[in-house]
């Protein structure tokens, strides 16, 4: 079932709307209405466009319309996509291969994250964690004589993990590119519930 957000958003991207005409449409409350765009702002899902004079005696009224380049936002299917996404590369491609996609991906998403590598790496490693917990990994830090642990009950990739335990290079590649250290990959995959494990080397 299609719930508010998604409702709101999906008759944005057809055509700016005021509050009150988003009212007309659903049947909602304007409270209702409001505390939902009010989210969906913080999101970065809509945004405030220009102000139109109504029927209504008052100040005009602002249109809201959806950002532009976030038609997937509410989109639940990547986990899907990407398990068979990974499966159909398992079933073509030699293992190496896929590693060496899977560790490219993980260096690609370090540049993106540019965490500054002058930074001492306690700094750079809470930079890391900052990005991957906002994915969803909700990360836990054991800092070791000569190595860091990270661990996390929350594998943003479980799906793809699940499909091809090679997915894990991903996060690998991704910390040792951030924190400039040698990281290696300890996930235990063992039973249903997946632990994600990493060692990180100290200098």
């Amino acid at each position: 079932m299609i719930n508010t957000n998604q409702r709101i958003i999906s008759m944005l991207r057809k055509t700016p709307l005021t509050v009150n005409q988003l009212v007309e449409r659903l049947g909602l409350s304007r409270n209702a209405i409001v505390f939902q765009l009010g989210q969906l702002e913080a999101e970065g899902l809509v945004e405030r466009g220009q102000f139109i004079h109504t029927k209504r005696v008052g100040k005009p009224a602002v249109q809201f319309k959806a950002v532009e380049g976030q038609e997937d936002s509410l989109s639940k299917a990547y986990p899907a996509f990407s398990a068979i996404l990974i499966k159909n590369m398992s079933a073509e491609l030699e293992k190496s291969k896929i590693k060496s996609i899977m560790k490219k991906v993980g260096r690609d998403i370090a540049k993106e994250v540019n965490v500054d590598k002058t930074l001492p790496v306690e700094e750079r490693l809470r930079l890391a964690r900052i990005f991957a917990d906002s994915m969803g990994a909700a990360t836990e830090l054991t800092d070791n004589e000569d190595e860091f642990i990270i661990e996390s009950h929350n594998c943003p990739l479980a799906s793809a993990v699940r499909a091809d335990p090679c997915v894990c290079e991903v996060i690998a590649s991704y910390f040792s590119n951030t924190t400039g250290c040698k990281v290696k990959e300890l996930c235990d995959r063992s039973s249903e519930k997946l632990l994600c494990r990493y060692s990180i080397q100290k200098p």
